[in-house]
């Protein structure tokens, strides 16, 4: 769970893409309404973004996990922006539910880059590597030394996805 902007679907992709690069796991981003991947022979990672706005959809889907036939384990990367009131109605809808959903693990990405420091930091770095592809595609774009980056104090700058696409149209 995290504010949005956090990187959490970023960080599930990069999961997800390390796993399927091993060769040993699938990986399957559920869109609304979907149900799991049939015929699953490795073990599968399903990832459910915004999870907290389809808590039927995700129940099913952990139901539908618990069930399935084989061997093959099945694990459920649930992102939300918290694990608010859906949550625990969620863990406490049905008995099979309240037990599947005992263990589970909830981690909270907390802001990124939380110091005037940190975030000036990740603001060069940020502008230095979104300068290199610009140039790369043959865009003009502005030296990072030569931009002046905003007061990364303010609170919205806590937000990665914030604080990099601020870099990338200070660039431009």
């Amino acid at each position: 769970t995290g504010p949005g902007g956090q990187g959490k679907t970023r960080l599930a992709r990069g999961l997800a893409a390390q796993l399927e690069a091993t060769g040993k796991w699938a990986t399957a981003m559920i869109q609304e309404g979907a149900q799991l991947p049939a015929g699953i022979r490795r073990p599968l990672l399903a990832v459910v973004d915004y999870a907290e706005a389809r808590p039927e959809q995700t129940g099913q889907l952990i139901l539908s996990a618990l069930s399935g036939p084989g061997q093959t384990p099945v694990r459920l990367l649930l992102i939300a922006r918290s694990a608010g009131d859906w949550w625990k109605r969620l863990r406490t809808s049905t008995a099979e539910l309240e037990m599947a959903l005992a263990d589970a693990i909830v981690e909270e990405l907390a802001a990124l880059d939380d110091t005037p420091a940190g975030r000036t930091q990740a603001f060069t770095e940020a502008a230095q590597d979104y300068r290199d592809a610009l140039q790369a595609m043959g865009w003009p774009c502005a030296a990072p030394g030569s931009i002046a980056a905003p007061d990364l104090a303010q609170g919205q700058f806590g937000s990665a996805l914030r604080l990099q696409m601020t870099a990338l149209a200070t660039l431009l």
